[in-house]
Parts: C-alpha cells; structure tokens; sequence
C-alpha cells in the first residue's frame, strides 16, 4: 500500500490520499471523489466550499476516512474562495499520456534503428546508385605447339603437319614473337630431316636473340654469345627472361627411351615457355604461349581450325622456306636431297605435283647459299614436303621400298 503524501496547492496543504484506508491528519484538506470538495475545521465540522448539491462527510478530527478523488479545489485556512487544484485522476491521466509518448517514441526509435541501414545506403536523385563490377583478371589463353622426330608438328589447334625437306622454316611467325627452326636430314634417316636448331627472336624480346641446337649444333647462345656451358646450369637476360639447363621435364616423343636428358627451359615475356630436348643429332622442342597478332608458320595460324594447317596450306600462305630479309640465322643452310627422297619424289601423284608447283618458288626466286647460280635442291625439298607431308610414316615408307 503506498502511503499518503503531502502536496502544496494555493498557500494551503492539501492532503493527497494513497491507495488504501489511510487516516487524515486534522486540520488539512481532504478530498473525496465529489464535485465540491469540503475543509475540515478543527472543531469537526465539514465547511461547504464551493457551494453545491453534494457535500462530503467527515467522520471525526483525525479520524477521516476516504478514497481516491476526481475533482476538488482548495482555498487557504477559513476562506470560500480557492483555486483549482489538479485531481488525483487528472494525474493518473497525465501518467498514461506520459506512457503512452513515452511508448511512442520509443517504438519510433526502433523503427529508426532498424530501417538506419536502408536509410544510409538509399540512392537520392543526386547520387543515383551505381552497380560496382569487380574486375578479375583472367590469365591469358594458353596453347602448345610440340615439334619432335623427323619433322613431326601437333600445331596450336591440333593439326599434325610434316616438315621432311631441309632448309629453315617458321614454326612460330607473328607481329611479335619469331620462332625459327632449321631442319637437317641425316644418314640414320634416309635423308629425311629433323630440326637441328632454332632461334627465338622478335619485338618481344627487345633485340635479343636466342639459339638452341641438338649436342652436335654445339653451344646455346644469347645474342651470339655462348651461355649455359655447365650442366646443370641458369642465365638470365635482364629484363627479358631466364635460361635453365638440367635433366628435368616429360618426354615429347613417346618413341625415346628414358635415360638421362639434357633439356633447357626458356622464360620469356608474354608468357611464352619453350622446353627443348637436346639430342646427339636433332632437338625436339614445346611452344607453350598465348595467342598472338598475326601468328601463322608451321605451329599453325590458331583460329581454331585444324583444318587450314596442313603443310600445303601453311607453305602456300607464307612461303615454303625463311626468306633471306626475314632470316633470324646468320646464314641459310646448305639443302640437300638424298638419294631416297629423290626416289620417293617419283612416287609423287600428279595432282600433288601440280600443287607443289603452285605452292612451291620458281628457280628464280629460291635461295641460294653459294651465291651463284640458282639450283634446284631446295625447290626439289618443298616439293618433298608438299608432297608428303601429310604422311607421318614416310620413312617407314622409304625403308619397306629398300630405299
């Protein structure tokens, strides 16, 4: 039960009643749920204030029991006049006000808390929203382009072109990276060649050249100087890229034996890696590299078509050997043709001998490495491969005719 307290209204004190039966002390004002409220004197006697139809009891000096009040007024000790005075239920009233703003404003505080994010992040007329990509680089495409054996080639998108005449060839021709190789016959073969050497050249690698050959080519070399002469061994070209030479890497020609290998590992700009297997008398060799402008030579043209990348049509539409103002080599070899090729030549069926002759320079226009008159052995050699090349066991060939 809450006890009753003492308020000041007017001058006067007035007597506010708690919950419950609770005595009123005498000589204060007491309030009862009436319109008109009463003073009581000391004598006892309840005093009519505001002149009205109810009154209000009282019980005794000291002894006034009573209940929570509506309305009443309170005047100073003795008077009939008086001034308002707020009521018990007019608080209870302003106490409900008072909680049901409070309750107000502290659902509205939430509401303000929950949708703050939205409000934040919400795009007005000034700053419209703007989706944000994240940009990923992608690593660039990649191919491979692998040359082994007798002139063998499994070209960037797949073609399986031959090279068997002797003379220098592109494998890799483009805007930017130049791959050149030098094809040899041997006695072992018939005649038949395989790459001897190449060189890597182009804008990409600044004016550096570089020249890897079988063991009999003798050293590798970066721009003519000779480099990697012990085994295992690294040299690195600043700016440009890194040379290793170990016993490491995966065997391109499934036809080799495993044994101890001497293979060098070039990294260039661009992406572009080359793994070339050294042996006595041939190389065998991987491109791995991404596309490039105007890329086309034996490696293939890579528009994605196996089709276009036969020998016939690589040699038809950029040349069938290196011409001399493209030459990365410091010389052209000396070409030669034995005595099997010669035989096989004959075996040549006229409709490839009529493409060769289209595809193939006039004597006039072949290179000459004794820098006298034109001979034919080297329009003898691309008509060799015109008319072969799309033969991976012409050497078989040539050993079951007793060639």
């Amino acid at each position: 039960v809450l006890s009753s307290f003492f308020t000041s209204g007017g001058g006067a004190d007035v007597w506010q009643p708690g919950f419950g039966s609770v005595a009123a002390p005498p000589g204060v004002y007491v309030y009862q749920p009436r319109a008109v409220p009463l003073y009581v004197g000391d004598d006892g006697q309840p005093v009519l204030l505001g002149g009205g139809p109810q009154v209000m009891p009282f019980v005794g000096s000291g002894h006034g029991k009573h209940v929570d009040v509506a309305t009443y007024r309170c005047v100073e000790s003795g008077s009939d006049a008086g001034s308002p005075v707020t009521s018990g239920s007019a608080i209870k009233t302003h106490i409900r006000y008072g909680l049901c703003i409070g309750s107000l404003v502290f659902l509205a505080m939430l509401a303000c808390y929950y949708s703050a994010p939205a409000i934040a992040f919400a795009p007005t007329a000034r700053q419209p929203a703007v989706a944000q990509a994240t940009v990923i680089a992608m690593p660039p495409r990649m191919g491979e382009c692998v040359v082994y054996g007798e002139g063998h080639v499994r070209s960037f998108d797949g073609a399986r072109p031959n090279f068997y005449g002797e003379g220098e060839i592109h494998f890799v021709k483009s805007d930017t990276v130049t791959v050149q190789g030098r094809l040899l016959g041997r006695a072992e073969t018939k005649g038949i060649a395989a790459t001897s050497k190449l060189v890597i050249g182009g804008p990409f690698l600044h004016g550096h050249l570089i020249d890897v050959g079988s063991l009999a080519e003798g050293s590798i070399t970066v721009d003519g100087a000779p480099v990697l002469k012990y085994f295992p061994s690294a040299h690195y070209i600043e700016g440009v890229g890194s040379l290793s030479y170990n016993g490491e890497g995966q065997l391109i020609d499934g036809a080799i034996s495993a044994g101890d290998h001497r293979v060098v590992h070039i990294s260039l700009p661009l992406g572009v890696q080359l793994t070339v297997f050294r042996w006595d008398r041939y190389i065998d060799f991987r491109i791995l590299m991404p596309p490039q402008p105007g890329q086309d030579g034996a490696c293939g043209n890579w528009d994605g078509s196996e089709r276009n990348d036969s020998t016939r049509e690589v040699m038809a539409r950029i040349g069938a050997r290196v011409p001399g103002d493209e030459l990365l080599f410091r010389h052209h070899t000396t070409v030669r043709i034995s005595q099997a090729e010669d035989s096989l030549l004959r075996l040549c069926r006229p409709e490839l001998l009529a493409e060769a002759r289209r595809v193939c320079p006039l004597e006039s226009e072949l290179v000459t490495t004794t820098g006298g008159a034109p001979n034919d052995r080297e329009l003898r050699s691309c008509y060799f491969d015109v008319c072969f090349g799309s033969d991976k066991h012409i050497l078989s060939q040539a050993e079951m005719l007793g060639l």
